[in-house]
């Protein structure tokens, strides 16, 4: 099969989602949903929205305690095909 395959576009971003949860999950508040992502491998681009962000770091030994909280609205990428 070509690499160059027509992928449906939710297959791209299911696959996308699955990387994205996997890598940076325990940082997102939430899972992230399909209408969230928009995705072109073909141009290497891809793009996020609405996203809650959930980081906790506790120290214990040294008593020191950081909740952060926060929301991203839009977070674009572009890889070229040099660096694949």
């Amino acid at each position: 099969m070509p690499w160059y395959f027509p992928w449906s576009d939710s297959i791209k971003k299911r696959a996308v989602r699955y990387l994205l949860q996997h890598y940076m999950g325990h940082f997102l508040k939430e899972k992230l949903g399909l209408d969230q992502l928009t995705v072109d491998l073909y141009s290497g681009t891809g793009t996020a929205k609405d996203i809650l962000l959930d980081v906790a770091v506790s120290i214990v030994n040294y008593f020191c305690l950081l909740s952060m909280y926060g929301y991203l609205s839009l977070v674009n990428a572009e890889v070229h095909d040099r660096h694949v």
